[in-house]
């Protein structure tokens, strides 16, 4: 009697800890979908921009200039990473998609990441602007570099999480031409909002996703005794 009381409350506990892991919903996915809209949206711009396909910016064909083939580079790397980091990150779970997409991805941000310091510090932008840029350079590289080392540990938890914050900084470019569109028609000093928006565009991203992560780790820790308690009371 007591053993079945016992498994009945394990299995009680247990479904408790499963109800309380989040679960995507239609909203999430909804927002994936937007989120990879505006990724692939720029990309094809970035790519268009880089075959000559579309005419750069007036301060971009100046760094063109200044930078010949790498600047162009940067920015076709960008491009590319920008949409290979989402599909990596949504195919983590069947490894003969994710691996050549993960690699490919890697790839692609390491050029771009290491492509994005000198055309940050060789632009005409305002000094904010520049070193908001080779900021996000910067910590782009960091990410990939410990996420990476986390996969060669086997630490996939950890690699993910790693994972999820170097994406939201890729992201930094779709949300910056958001703001400098949104700029453009706004009463205020270009330059001004041109500098906030190169520190803001990535920053909040990877505020939010490590918000996220660290959410995601909390409720993973308390789900761990709870599920080991009624691990216990089944035997």
């Amino acid at each position: 009697m007591h053993s079945e009381a016992r498994a009945r409350e394990g299995g009680t506990i247990h479904d408790r800890s499963r109800r309380s892991a989040p679960h995507p919903g239609l909203f999430a996915i909804f927002l994936w979908l937007i989120c990879g809209g505006f990724a692939v949206a720029t990309a094809f711009a970035a790519l268009g921009e880089t075959l000559g396909l579309i005419d750069l910016p007036e301060a971009l064909e100046l760094l063109d200039r200044r930078l010949p083939g790498l600047f162009r580079i940067h920015m076709a790397s960008g491009a590319l990473a920008l949409a290979l980091v989402p599909i990596a990150l949504a195919t983590g779970g069947r490894f003969a998609i994710h691996r050549p997409v993960a690699r490919a991805a890697a790839l692609c941000v390491l050029v771009a990441g290491a492509t994005s310091l000198p055309s940050a510090l060789m632009s005409a932008a305002p000094l904010a602007v520049r070193m908001g840029l080779l900021a996000q350079g910067l910590v782009w590289l960091a990410l990939l570099g410990v996420g990476f080392a986390a996969i060669r540990r086997a630490e996939r938890v950890r690699h993910r999480r790693v994972m999820l914050m170097l994406a939201a900084v890729t992201s930094g470019a779709v949300v910056l031409r958001l703001l400098l569109f949104a700029a453009s028609y706004a009463t205020i000093d270009f330059d001004l909002a041109y500098g906030f928006a190169a520190w803001f565009a990535w920053l909040g991203p990877l505020a939010i996703a490590f918000t996220a992560t660290r959410a995601q780790r909390g409720i993973a820790r308390a789900a761990r005794p709870v599920a080991l308690t009624g691990a216990r009371l089944t035997r």
